[in-house]
């Protein structure tokens, strides 16, 4: 706290905020915490499986989270955010949308099913279930099902 008052970087004060329906999807996001500060907090707190992580620090390799919590985890997706493409970690070994490509993502989600839909019509992952959905939340990618 002492280093945001001397006008130093907040990141690692940001809040962690997970998004949990009943008996289904469940998703985490880290705001802006940085890879360093994780590593010495991970001992501490313990992480539950989630369905879509949303990657700190906007996916650039400075934020990237410790294998340990990935482990405890286990993200059936990681959000990439929209940092330059120069400074991401594309968590190699885990499915992945990247906000640069993919622009806007709508999550229209029920208990059992996340249906993804983006803003770029050339965005494409091969992860994903085609439930042929159709809605006016952009681009249909696929479905996830938890």
């Amino acid at each position: 706290m002492n280093k945001v008052k001397d006008g130093e970087s907040p990141n690692n004060i940001s809040p962690i905020i997970k998004y949990n329906l009943s008996d289904g999807l469940s998703a985490l996001w880290m705001g802006d915490l940085e890879t360093e500060f994780m590593e010495k907090v991970q001992s501490n707190i313990k992480m539950n499986p989630v369905g879509i992580l949303f990657a700190p620090h906007h996916g650039r390799s400075s934020g990237k989270v410790p294998k340990g919590w990935l482990d405890q985890m286990q993200p059936k997706i990681v959000i990439i955010g929209e940092a330059s493409s120069e400074h991401l970690d594309y968590y190699t070994g885990y499915n992945t949308i990247t906000q640069n490509s993919a622009g806007d993502i709508t999550f229209e989600c029920d208990s059992t099913k996340i249906h993804i839909y983006v803003s770029s019509d050339k965005y494409r992952v091969s992860f994903l279930e085609n439930e042929y959905q159709t809605n006016n939340f952009g681009y249909y990618i696929g479905t996830l099902n938890v």
